[in-house]
C-alpha cells in the first residue's frame, strides 16, 4: 500500500467526527476542491437512494449500506441509473455469491476518505486496492469513464456520478481464475476437483489472511464479534510465493501465460512420471501419489510466470518487448543461468511468438495459448525442470564403502583442492576443484563410490569429467602420462530405500560387465589434457529430489595394466587420475536420422567427447 492509502486508513479513526468537521469548513473545502456539486447534510448512502438508485439497491441488497450511512468518510463512484447490469448483479447477490459482488462491483466504486476532482491528475485506489485515475476537473473523466457531475459534497465523503460503470480489472492470478471458470461454463462441466489446471492447483495453496490493523471495525454482533465496516485481506498464495511471483498483488507488474487445460493436462501426465517417490516417503499410497503430483505440478509450473519490471517487458499497441528481447521466469537464477531464461522470446520459437489473446489485467498481462490438436505448449519437461546434474567430486560426495567391499582410507589418497585450469584453458573444465584418487602403491586399484544426489525418476546419460595430472604435479613429464581405465557400476535403491552393497545385486547397473570391459580416460587422445567420458545411461526407479537421500552410488575401480614385455614406460594404463566432476545429462531419444546418442560418436559409446563442453548445451 501507497503512503497515500496509508494516510487514508489513519485519517478513518477520526471519522466520528469527520461530520462535523466537514459542516465547519465550507471555505476550506471550496478552496481545496475546486466547484462542488450541489450535495445533502445526509449520509453518502442518503444521496445514492435518491440520486442514484440502481447503485444504492445493489448496496442494500449486498449489506453495505450500513457502512455508507455511518461516520466513516467515503469517496463514492456512482454510476447512473441504467449504466449497468442491475438484475444480473441482484440474481447474483440471491445466489448466495455476495464476495463476488461486494470485491467486484461495490468495493470497485468506493474508497476511503474524501477524494475530490481538481486542477491535478492522480491516481488512487479503491477499496479493493485497484488502481484507478482521476482526471482533472477539465478533463472530467475517472478511469477513462465520463463523469456527469463531480464533487458532491455530503455529511460522510463526496460522491461523483458517472455515465458508465467503472470496469473490473482483474489481476493477473484472478484472470487464471477467470479463464478456468469460463473453460468450465463453455464445456458444459463442474468444478468437482477432479479437472487438473493451473488455477486449479494454485487455489489449493490459498493461504489469504485478514489484516486486523488496516481493516475498518464498524461495531460487534451479538455473540461479541468483531464486524468490520472494510475488511483488508492480505493476499497470499504458498505456490507462487516460493516462486517469486505474485500475481496477486497490485503494487506488482506480471506476465502469465495461461496454458489452458487441456495442454496443462498433457505436460503434467509426462511431468509426474519423473517424480515417482518410493515407499519410504510415504506413510500410504494416497501420500504418496499426492507428493508425485504436488511435485510434478510446481516443478512445470515454473515457465509460466514472468516479472516483467525486472525483464522491462512492456505491450505496446499489442507488440511485446523486453530487454534484449528476452524474458527469464520468476525462478530464474543467474548462478544457474542456463535454465528458465528464454532468447528472443517473441520470434519464431520463443516463448511468447504464438499468443493467441492478451489480456490486461490490473498488475500485468496474461497470455492466452492457441488451441493445437497436439496440445503442445512453447516448452517441455527440459525446459521446465529435467536438468543436468553436476555433481562436484569431494569428501562430501564419496563413500568409503561400498559394492562389498572396504578399503581402508589411507589405501589411497583422496584431495579436494582448488583447480589450476579453471577458466586458464580453452578446453576446461566448469568447476573450481578437484578429487585426487591415487592408489597407495605401484600394484593398487583404488575403489572409490560418489553418492548421486537429486536425481528423478528419469532417464540420464552419465559421464565424468576428468583432468590430467599435471594439474596436480606440474613437475611430471607430460609425455609420460598414460591413459587411466575404470570399471563403473551403479547402485541404486529399491522401493524401501536400501541400498544393499552387493556386487552382484538386482538393482545394481553394471556398465562394465565382462571381464575385458573397461571405460577409458584420454582413449587415442593427448593425456595432458581435460576429457570428459562417456560412463553410460541409467533410468532411474525413484525420485530422490526433495527427499534428503542420494538414492544411488556411482562406484569407479580404476585397474593398472602393464606391458607384458616390460619395456618402459611399463604401465599402460595408470592407477591415478583427478576427478573434476560427475555428470547427469537428461537423455534424449534421438531422432530418425541422428545417432543414438548424439553426444558421443555412435560407434563407440565409450570414446571420450572431443569437446568437454557438448555436455553442458
Amino acid at each position: 500500500m501507497n503512503y497515500n492509502m496509508k494516510k487514508l486508513f489513519r485519517m478513518a479513526t477520526l471519522a466520528v467526527c469527520g461530520a462535523m468537521m466537514i459542516a465547519s469548513c465550507t471555505d476550506t473545502w471550496d478552496d481545496h476542491y475546486g466547484d462542488a456539486g450541489t450535495g445533502t447534510n445526509g449520509s453518502t448512502m442518503d444521496y445514492l437512494t435518491t440520486h442514484a438508485s440502481d447503485f444504492a439497491e445493489i448496496l442494500k441488497a449486498a449489506g453495505f449500506d450500513a457502512n455508507l450511512n455511518s461516520s466513516q468518510v467515503f469517496t463514492i463512484l456512482a454510476p447512473k441509473n441504467g449504466s449497468f447490469d442491475k438484475k444480473a448483479l441482484l440474481t447474483q447477490l440471491a445466489s448466495g455469491d455476495k464476495s463476488q459482488v461486494v470485491e467486484r462491483f461495490i468495493k470497485n466504486h468506493v474508497m476511503l476518505y474524501s477524494v475530490s476532482m481538481n486542477d491535478e491528475e492522480k491516481n488512487v485506489y479503491l477499496l479493493n486496492e485497484k488502481k484507478v485515475h482521476f482526471g482533472t476537473l477539465a478533463e472530467m473523466e475517472i478511469e477513462g469513464v465520463p463523469v456527469e457531475e463531480a464533487n458532491i459534497k455530503c455529511g460522510n465523503g463526496i460522491v461523483h456520478v458517472l455515465s458508465d460503470d467503472v470496469r473490473y480489472k482483474a489481476s493477473v492470478f484472478e484472470q487464471i481464475e477467470d479463464n478456468f471458470k469460463q473453460y468450465l461454463e463453455d464445456n458444459g462441466l463442474e468444478d468437482d476437483g477432479t479437472i487438473v489446471s493451473l488455477y486449479s492447483f494454485l487455489k489449493l495453496y490459498d493461504a489469504d489472511s485478514l489484516d486486523k490493523n488496516r481493516s475498518v471495525e464498524f461495531g460487534q454482533d451479538e455473540d461479541g464479534n468483531i464486524i468490520y465496516s472494510d475488511s483488508v485481506i492480505i493476499r497470499n498464495n504458498q505456490v507462487l510465493r516460493s516462486l517469486n511471483a505474485y500475481l496477486y498483488r497490485e503494487d506488482s507488474t506480471y506476465w502469465a501465460i495461461d496454458p489452458g487445460v487441456e495442454p496443462y493436462q498433457k505436460l503434467f501426465d509426462e511431468a509426474v512420471t519423473y517424480f515417482k517417490f518410493n515407499d519410504a516417503y510415504a506413510e500410504d499410497v494416497a501420500r504418496r501419489d499426492s507428493m508425485q503430483k504436488y511435485f510434478a505440478q510446481y516443478n512445470m509450473i515454473g515457465e509460466l510466470f514472468y516479472n516483467a519490471n525486472i525483464n522491462e517487458a512492456k505491450v505496446t499497441d499489442g507488440a511485446l518487448s523486453s530487454k534484449g528481447d528476452s524474458l527469464v521466469t520468476t525462478s530464474y537464477n543467474r548462478w544457474n543461468w542456463k535454465y528458465h531464461s528464454y532468447k528472443d522470446a517473441f520470434t519464431d520459437g520463443g516463448i511468447l511468438a504464438d499468443v493467441d489473446e492478451q489480456i490486461e489485467c490490473s498488475n500485468g498481462y496474461v497470455f492466452t495459448m492457441p488451441k493445437t490438436e497436439s496440445n503442445e505448449l512453447p516448452y517441455d519437461v527440459y525446459d521446465a525442470f529435467f536438468h543436468n546434474i553436476q555433481i562436484e567430486a569431494s569428501p562430501s560426495v564419496q563413500v568409503p564403502t561400498v559394492g562389498g567391499e572396504r578399503k581402508a582410507n589411507d589405501e589411497w589418497t583422496r584431495e579436494s583442492t582448488f583447480n589450476g585450469y579453471y577458466n586458464t584453458l580453452s578446453n576446461d573444465s566448469v568447476s573450481n576443484g578437484y578429487y585426487r584418487i591415487e592408489g597407495k602403491g605401484a600394484m593398487q586399484n583404488p575403489v572409490v563410490s560418489f553418492r548421486l544426489n537429486n536425481t528423478l525418476s528419469g532417464t540420464y546419460d552419465i559421464y565424468i569429467c576428468v583432468l590430467p595430472w599435471n594439474v596436480y604435479d606440474p613437475d611430471v613429464i607430460p609425455e609420460e602420462m598414460i591413459p587411466v581405465k575404470f570399471k563403473a557400476i551403479l547402485f541404486e535403491a529399491n522401493e524401501h530405500n536400501t541400498i544393499p552393497y552387493l556386487t552382484r545385486d538386482e538393482n545394481a547397473h553394471n556398465f562394465t560387465p565382462g571381464s575385458s570391459d573397461y571405460i577409458t580416460c584420454w582413449k587415442d587422445k593427448n593425456t595432458a589434457t581435460v576429457d570428459t567420458v562417456f560412463v553410460g545411461t541409467h533410468t532411474f526407479n525413484y525420485c530422490y529430489q526433495y527427499t534428503g537421500s542420494p538414492g544411488s552410488y556411482l562406484k569407479l575401480s580404476l585397474e593398472r595394466t602393464f606391458n607384458e614385455r616390460n619395456v618402459k614406460p611399463y604401465p599402460l594404463f595408470d592407477n591415478k587420475f583427478l576427478l573434476d566432476f560427475i555428470l547427469l545429462k537428461p537423455h534424449r531419444e534421438a531422432e530418425p536420422d541422428e545417432p543414438d546418442n548424439p553426444d558421443v560418436e555412435p560407434d563407440h559409446p565409450d570414446t571420450p567427447i572431443d569437446n568437454p563442453d557438448v555436455p553442458f548445451n
